[in-house]
């Protein structure tokens, strides 16, 4: 009789069980669809082809030569005191007015030097000094001698043996 009471019993339960979830399902209210429209903002992407770029660097080497107003091939010293004197009778510095502290023998010289570095000669300014006062000239060296120029006058003399 026993097993017959917990049969009874459980059988009960599971009808139990049964009816009240099939009646509790019954009550659940049907769910409500409303529609709802609503704007949402959407990202773009655009897909894009990457092309690698390669940068191709040819190196040319071109020999230019070089040519200076004077003919030669570059900057030169005279080739003969002729050519120098020939220089310095076409070169208008000596003629500029002596002007005391405005135009005086430093100007003549740098003149000098820059009128010839202008047409490819080297002339480079020098100055002596005594006990009496300083003095600005040109030098160039001609055949291994080096010569003084007096802007002033165009007066070219030797002055040094170089060889």
């Amino acid at each position: 009789m026993k097993k017959f009471g917990v049969t009874l019993g459980i059988l009960g339960a599971i009808s139990a069980f049964m009816f009240g979830t099939a009646y509790g399902i019954s009550q659940v209210p049907e769910p409500v669809v409303k529609t709802v429209i609503q704007e949402v903002p959407v990202e773009v992407i655009k897909e894009v082809e990457v092309v690698k770029e390669v940068e191709v660097i040819r190196e040319v080497v071109v020999e230019v030569p070089v040519v200076s107003p004077n003919g030669q091939p570059d900057m030169a010293y005279f080739p003969s005191y002729s050519a120098a004197k020939e220089w310095l009778a076409q070169d208008k510095t000596d003629e500029i007015p002596f002007n005391g502290w405005r135009f005086d023998c430093n100007n003549y010289a740098q003149t000098l030097m820059e009128n010839a570095i202008r047409d490819g000669w080297y002339i480079s300014t020098d100055a002596r000094c005594t006990s009496t006062g300083c003095h600005m000239y040109c030098t160039t060296i001609i055949n291994g001698y080096l010569f003084e120029i007096e802007p002033q006058t165009d007066m070219i003399s030797r002055w040094l043996t170089l060889k």
